[in-house]
């Protein structure tokens, strides 16, 4: 049995495999002789036991490999025929299969139905697997150690859960969620694709809990919606005390200790808006302030400037889009209302900001 990782390109169903990130030395492996795949998947796979396997058929392959620094683990598994896979110990990690080719008929404990390339399996830590595989069945198992997933779980809804977590086998990879757990297990597979590996644990954890039914589903979204709220009220409040200072997305989310992904989300379903849409309008209204109001020796490029715009050219045209006229014409008073009249609630996201601001 060979303990080197073999770094080279296999192509499952046209997507390349490049196991290059995993460690090698002991940690990785490629076997292509049946009964070395059996015994590794026994080993390494809730003691996983394959039966009905031909001697003839396509050539076999099983590759393993662990992610550096981490306990997450992934395996390239390709029987060459027909199988049947059994397994019935309880285990501290979760597994997800994700199907390349073919098809498989699976049972998890009370649960019944087919696997193909648009269905993954997530198999019960505790109930018995039972899996009759295609001869063309190709596919990758990724192996997320249960502390993790406990841990990323009470993290999410906020305290510590009570009952044990139970995932339910069936995973759809056509949704947007599924979507998202696929092109993490790319990532993971990916050296190509620059990503620490803990962040890569962290958000394939985040991704399966987010995206599978378990029993903890109703209780996390409550919590997760509950999250998004505060997280946005807080950016509002930093992008209002901050719209004069040089701001970008990734500085705000750094800035709240969160990611660009999950303030767009959020900004966009509280708001219908995007975080930088939102400071551009906080921006338009402290400039749109200062110019009615008319301190002593400010100019119009000065206010601009004091508000947080570079662009002069840039404003001037967010400034007449917004509000219907010019800045100097708001300078000048040629057409004044009362500033007070001027402001809006920015935490409303008016419709016509919504439809003027683009992110």
């Amino acid at each position: 049995m060979s303990n080197t990782l073999v770094v080279t390109q296999l192509s499952f169903s046209g997507q390349q495999l490049l196991f290059s990130r995993y460690t090698t030395g002991g940690m990785g492996m490629e076997l292509t002789n049946l009964d070395e795949i059996e015994a590794c998947l026994a080993q390494r796979f809730r003691a996983i036991t394959v039966q009905g396997l031909s001697r003839t058929g396509r050539r076999p392959l099983f590759r393993f490999g662990t992610l550096p620094r981490t306990r997450v683990a992934m395996a390239a598994v390709d029987f060459g025929r027909a199988a049947v896979c059994r397994a019935n110990q309880p285990i501290d990690f979760v597994p997800v299969h994700f199907p390349l080719r073919g098809s498989a008929e699976v049972r998890s404990g009370p649960h019944a139905f087919q696997s193909h390339p648009g269905v993954g399996i997530s198999p019960g830590i505790r109930e018995p697997l039972l899996m009759h595989t295609s001869e063309d069945w190709q596919m990758r198992v990724l192996r997320l150690p249960m502390t993790s997933i406990a841990r990323e779980l009470t993290t999410l809804l906020g305290y510590a859960p009570e009952l044990p977590l139970l995932l339910h086998p069936r995973i759809d990879l056509t949704t947007p969620g599924g979507q998202r757990l696929r092109h993490l297990l790319l990532a993971a597979a990916d050296e190509t694709i620059a990503a620490p590996a803990l962040a890569l644990e962290d958000e394939l954890v985040r991704a399966l809990l987010l995206s599978q039914r378990h029993n903890y589903s109703e209780a996390l979204a409550e919590a997760t919606e509950s999250a998004t709220s505060a997280l946005v009220r807080r950016a509002q409040d930093y992008l209002e005390a901050n719209h004069h200072r040089a701001i970008s997305a990734t500085g705000l989310a750094t800035a709240l200790t969160t990611s660009v992904r999950s303030l767009s989300r959020g900004f966009r379903r509280h708001l219908g808006t995007s975080p930088m849409a939102y400071l551009r309008e906080c921006r338009l209204q402290a400039a749109r302030r200062a110019l009615l109001e008319q301190h002593d020796g400010e100019s119009v490029t000065q206010i601009a400037l004091n508000c947080g715009f570079s662009h002069l050219g840039r404003f001037a045209v967010d400034y007449r889009n917004r509000f219907g006229e010019c800045p100097s014409s708001s300078f000048r008073g040629t057409w004044r209302v009362p500033a007070a009249a001027a402001q809006t609630d920015n935490r409303s996201a008016p419709e016509d900001m919504a439809v003027s601001l683009v992110a």
